[in-house]
């Protein structure tokens, strides 16, 4: 279709155009890990998970810390298909991996996460993984979850407003009564 509209263009085949992916996929990669193991310092992570509409379920997990100028910084790191379901020790097990292949795992400091029972099971699974592998990190579900703030705030929005929500039979009422004040 590409070359009856313009038939002078040279079109890549589909494994071609897989292969300059990857390298372009790989050089991203290395470029990102470079730069997470050029400092010493920690790493903070954010993570969720959800659900496609054909229920693949997806990890994304971002790198945060403070640069040798103390500018903050951020990178997405993986956006990792799941395999199985979104339990905390699956959660866990695609964080390790992830965390691993860019070797910073050791220098974990905190993950935020929304406050889903299954991001409270991958926190201990991460606390007992630590704990064997990284002794002295001093890694702990409880000291090293920091709950989304903003995830938090409208939970409460959404309950605070679950009150003063007006059916939709009554919002013709709702209107002549509030036109006549």
């Amino acid at each position: 279709m590409i070359l009856c509209l313009k038939n002078d263009l040279q079109v890549n085949s589909r494994t071609t155009f897989m292969r300059r992916l990857n390298e372009l996929y790989n050089q991203e990669f290395n470029r990102i890990k470079e730069i997470l193991c050029s400092f010493t310092s920690k790493v903070c992570i954010t993570c969720d998970v959800w659900s496609s509409k054909n229920h693949l379920a997806f990890l994304g997990i971002t790198a945060h810390w403070i640069d040798k100028t103390y500018s903050t910084k951020e990178c997405l790191l993986s956006f990792k298909l799941l395999k199985g379901s979104h339990s905390g020790e699956n959660l866990a097990a695609g964080l390790i991996e992830v965390l691993d292949s860019f070797e910073i795992a050791d220098r974990l400091l905190g993950i935020t996460a929304d406050n889903a029972s299954n991001n409270r099971t991958m926190m201990v699974a991460l606390e007992k993984h630590y704990s064997t592998k990284y002794p002295k990190s001093g890694f702990s579900a409880k000291w090293n979850q920091v709950e989304c703030m903003a995830h938090v705030a409208n939970l409460a929005a959404q309950d605070l407003l679950r009150d003063f929500k007006q059916s939709f039979e009554d919002s013709d009422e709702y209107m002549e009564n509030s036109n006549s004040d």
